[in-house]
């Protein structure tokens, strides 16, 4: 049994899957399936990554025996919506199969206004994108100043930038003030990391 094979074999086991279920997903006959478990057979790259997306791995997973992660910048602060390199402090890794149709950045957070959930020095990682759903925490860049980590309450008329910490306002942002300042969305933060 090859190394790929292996791999295959119990990812479909600790599903549970069966051989047919597998090629079907994959557009395979169960035979090929068989072979690819038996070592007879290798998967080309192609049918890997189908195999990955179904078990959820990465295809570095099924190839390798372990993800490669990409490493991404930390920044200290962003005052623009290209972040500066000499803000840069440090580098954090994702896991290789995240979406690479999106870019991701990392921030340190500073100051309270997220706690209890988020505090300062924390790494939030933030995945680039213009919009994001009501009630998500996004990075958010307001008249090109320093940006800032907040939960986006959307309506109809505007933004409500809503901090978790009730020691502090929850700030309202007009669809005019939006355009006006500009209030600009930065990212969605799809991960804490938190430090201790």
């Amino acid at each position: 049994m090859s190394e790929i094979g292996k791999r295959i074999r119990e990812l479909r086991i600790k599903k549970p899957m069966t051989q047919s279920f597998l090629a079907q997903e994959i557009g395979v006959d169960r035979r090929t399936i068989i072979n690819y478990e038996k070592g007879d057979s290798e998967p080309p790259l192609e049918i890997i990554e189908k195999i990955a997306k179904v078990f959820g791995v990465s295809p570095d997973y099924l190839r390798y025996g372990k993800p490669i992660n990409r490493k991404i910048p930390v920044y200290s602060r962003i005052y623009a919506i290209t972040p500066f390199d000499e803000d840069i402090i440090d580098f954090e890794e994702i896991p290789e199969h995240w979406d690479k149709s999106f870019e991701y950045f990392a921030l340190q957070v500073s100051g309270d206004s997220m706690e209890p959930r988020i505090c300062h020095g924390d790494i939030v990682i933030v995945r680039k994108q213009p919009d994001v759903n009501s009630g998500d925490i996004a990075v958010i860049l307001i008249n090109e100043q320093e940006a800032t980590i907040k939960k986006v309450i959307k309506s109809q008329v505007g933004i409500t930038l809503q901090p978790l910490n009730f020691k502090y306002q929850p700030i309202f942002y007009s669809n005019e003030e939006m355009k006006k300042l500009p209030v600009t969305i930065l990212g969605r933060v799809v991960e804490l990391r938190a430090r201790y």
